[in-house]
């Protein structure tokens, strides 16, 4: 097992990123930050966020300055570029993404028990989807329970609709950053870690949609395009039922199998295009639905996924940058993910067990094609897949966490107090025209 030495961070980085960004987000995005709880805490402790966009570790630097802190990151970024060169500058802590990491935790204790400092964590470990939590990493809360010290959240608000997982750009909207204490030192010594894992999830629960209806800021898209990518969250189609037919161009949001489509207001919310429209008014509740169909779908015995896909590895003999190996179908079922292709030119079968796979990364980092992307992580190793219609690639991780929650739950009753969490329900109607198709019959 190869040790981890993570350094102190390297102070003056972070007064260039403070120096620089700071002044943007505030004059530009209206970011406001209570640090009131975390005021007067003297190192060492654990700090955990809830992960939404591109920029979260930015502002939790911002919002806990001057004290520094060393990051949990995934191990892949220390093999891209520039990331994994700053990675280290900034102290990164590398960690195997949602699972148990052993160097992970010896890094995690030599920052807080020998440099007596500050670690930051976001169990999510990837952006949302649809400005709400998705998965949560259960490891987390097994190794926070290891260390006797203070642990803190940071909640970020309002950063879905400035920098979200389908765009590259920044949008105007508003920000805000507020730490609240979660334990005190030693308070979690007896307590079970579904119950550590259960308070963690809540108090990092969000909906950034409740929040920008509560706050009333507008948000507005450089280009005038607010729809651009959104069918890579949107997947199927409220009025014919039809997936992976949808498509994002500009302000709207449509179907190209029965046209059904909708506008994208200033709000960053859904109204109809024209009085056939079937929709819902957000991102979060259209998804809502989706998981709620996944939910039904991935309880019968014979689910299966499959898609063509590319694979990708590590450049052979390289430290930065990724490559093409393969092509083949990827193939998702009650037994996990299931790999038949060719990879370093050779006939071969990958395969990802569910018991072993709590949940995966989907990327859309620059690097690879521009698109997104599946990550398996695990012991030092990356296995990208690229896939033929990267639409897909949101079921297939939604998919997966249910099928864990049927098969391989972390706790007893996890699917039902998952489905549970206020950011997840949707109690509301479908607007709009009545739609073709009952889209809750026909999934049965």
């Amino acid at each position: 097992m190869k040790k981890q030495n993570p350094r102190k961070p390297f102070r003056p980085l972070v007064q260039i990123f403070k120096l620089f960004k700071e002044k943007m987000f505030i004059k530009k995005y209206g970011l406001t930050i209570d640090r009131q709880a975390i005021k007067e805490q003297k190192p060492p402790y654990i700090v955990i966020f809830n992960h939404i966009g591109y920029d979260d570790h930015l502002i939790v630097g911002l919002t806990l300055y001057p004290q520094l802190a060393n990051f949990m990151v995934v191990k892949y970024v220390k093999h891209t570029f520039p990331d994994g060169p700053l990675s280290y500058l900034a102290g990164s802590i590398y960690k195997d993404r949602y699972i148990p990491d052993a160097t992970a935790v010896l890094g995690a204790k030599r920052v807080l028990t020998e440099h007596k400092g500050v670690v930051a964590i976001s169990p999510a470990a990837c952006y949302c989807f649809d400005g709400t939590p998705q998965y949560f990493d259960y490891s987390i809360a097994k190794l926070i329970k290891m260390f006797k010290v203070p642990v803190f959240a940071i909640k970020l608000h309002g950063m879905y609709f400035m920098h979200n997982r389908f765009r590259k750009d920044r949008q105007n909207a508003k920000i805000k950053s507020e730490v609240v204490k979660v334990f005190g030192e030693n308070e979690m010594t007896n307590m079970p870690v579904e119950q550590i894992y259960k308070k963690l999830y809540d108090i990092c629960d969000f909906n950034d949609f409740a929040f920008q209806e509560e706050e009333g800021f507008k948000v507005t898209a450089p280009k005038n395009d607010a729809a651009k990518g959104m069918e890579y969250i949107i997947y199927k189609c409220l009025n014919c039922g039809e997936e992976f037919e949808m498509k994002g161009e500009g302000n709207v949001l449509y179907c190209k199998k029965c046209q059904n489509a909708v506008k994208v207001n200033d709000s960053y919310h859904f109204e109809p295009l024209n009085e056939k429209s079937v929709y819902v008014d957000s991102i979060a509740k259209w998804n809502a639905i989706q998981r709620r169909l996944i939910d039904a779908e991935t309880q019968k015995d014979d689910f299966s996924l499959s898609e063509p896909c590319e694979v990708y590895h590590y450049k052979k003999g390289k430290r930065y940058g990724i490559k093409r190996y393969g092509q083949g179908i990827l193939t998702l079922d009650k037994n996990g993910f299931k790999y038949v292709g060719t990879d370093y030119g050779i006939n071969t079968e990958l395969f990802f067990e569910l018991k072993h796979t709590p949940s995966i990364g989907v990327e859309t980092t620059v690097g690879v094609k521009n698109k997104m992307y599946i990550v398996f992580d695990g012991n030092d190793y990356v296995t990208r897949f690229i896939l033929k219609n990267m639409t897909k690639a949101i079921k297939f991780q939604q998919c997966l966490q249910y099928l864990r929650y049927k098969y391989y739950p972390d706790f007893e009753g996890q699917r039902e107090w998952m489905n549970s969490r206020p950011s997840r329900i949707f109690n509301g109607r479908i607007l709009g025209a009545k739609p073709k198709t009952d889209i809750f019959n026909k999934n049965q």
